[in-house]
């Protein structure tokens, strides 16, 4: 295991051994792939104290504790590469709003040693009430093993703080699985309502995949590209994800949880809002139709856990490949109408409309 790490808060979670191949060897996907999840054994809780108490007679507690079961699958993507896929239950079991700063696995080996780590980008919601529960999870890393069996373990380690805000809460609904071209490749469609009173200029939405027995088995996450919500206002949405092959018959349910940052409150991702753009930008969408205005620069956050683009299909203009967390732009100095996909996930498509600039 790493050294160096903080020791105030962890959260240790070593998951029993799955097998399950999603490819031949010669990388094509195999006709019927199926992928088992394993049960995780661990109940664990990390806690953490708060910098500054509300009074000085004041007990507040920042905790959250991870549930069982956790589960994980790993699975064959092609002839040497296994891919490792968990989803994880997490509650406040503390008296005060809890935001999860950080999210690290590492992945176990025989040995129960460390060969692989990572990290995702929030839990979801990513600011958690007293009391409530929220999901993490994602496809923890693609690994250079034949054999998924050599995947033993998954541990996940936490920081959680006190969250000085808690963003907006969302409903979804219309939610559906299906698959999207290659064995593990899956897309989620719904739809997002914003029944509060603020409108939000980003979804955060992640989505736990349940089975007939209420069993967490698989988990879809990202930010959802629509244009600012506003109240009463709902859009669709797609997300694409790699999961476990064969997943989709084994989905009954669907646990969501959706959260929308602050419109032009500033501050960091997540709990805080997003910080407001200068006059000369737009924020750009991955999927749906906007509209900006001429002379603006249209930029595109990925704030999702895979790699996107956006391409003009007229081919006139085109995002290099944006990496989670990182960003592209492209400026439009002339009127016009362009559809847009992404070349990575092509079920990703929208319309831009750049209109004159109003007098």
């Amino acid at each position: 295991m790493r050294t160096g790490r903080p020791a105030t808060l962890l959260l240790a979670v070593v998951l029993a051994a799955c097998g399950g191949e999603g490819a031949s060897d010669d990388g094509s996907p195999a006709a019927a792939p199926t992928a088992t999840l394993a049960v995780g054994p661990v109940d664990a809780t990390a806690t953490a104290d708060i910098a500054a108490s509300p009074s000085p007679t004041s007990t507040t507690r920042a905790e959250a504790k991870l549930l069982r079961p956790v589960r994980y699958a790993a699975w064959r993507e092609s002839g040497q590469t296994v891919a490792v896929h968990f989803v994880a239950r997490v509650r406040n079991t503390g008296d005060v709003p809890v935001e999860v700063t950080r999210i690290e696995y590492e992945l176990l080996d025989r040995a129960n040693a460390a060969f692989d780590f990572g990290s995702v980008p929030r839990a979801y919601p990513p600011v958690l009430a007293p009391g409530e529960e929220g999901v993490i999870g994602g496809t923890a890393g693609r690994v250079s093993y034949s054999d998924p069996k050599e995947i033993t373990g998954v541990s996940v380690f936490i920081d959680t703080r006190a969250a000085e805000s808690t963003p907006p809460a969302l409903e979804v609904r219309d939610l559906a699985l299906a698959p999207a071209g290659r064995a593990d490749q899956f897309r989620l469609t719904g739809e997002v309502l914003n029944r509060g009173d603020t409108a939000a200029d980003r979804v955060l939405l992640g989505v736990a995949l349940v089975d007939a027995e209420g069993d967490w088995i698989g988990f879809v996450g990202g930010s959802v590209g629509v244009a600012p919500l506003a109240p009463s206002a709902s859009a669709p949405f797609s997300l694409s994800a790699a999961l476990p092959p064969g997943i989709d018959a084994e989905v009954a349910s669907f646990a969501a949880f959706a959260a929308g940052a602050l419109v032009g409150t500033g501050g960091e991702d997540g709990a805080s809002g997003t910080p407001t753009p200068p006059a000369s930008e737009a924020p750009g969408l991955f999927q749906g139709d906007f509209t900006v205005a001429v002379g603006k620069t249209v930029v595109w956050t990925n704030f999702d856990e895979q790699p996107h683009n956006v391409v003009a299909r007229d081919g006139s203009w085109r995002t290099g490949v944006i990496d989670p967390g990182d960003r592209d732009s492209v400026t439009f100095n002339e009127a016009g109408t362009w559809e847009f996909y992404c070349t990575i996930h092509p079920e990703l498509t929208g319309t831009l409309r750049v209109e004159p600039a109003a007098d």
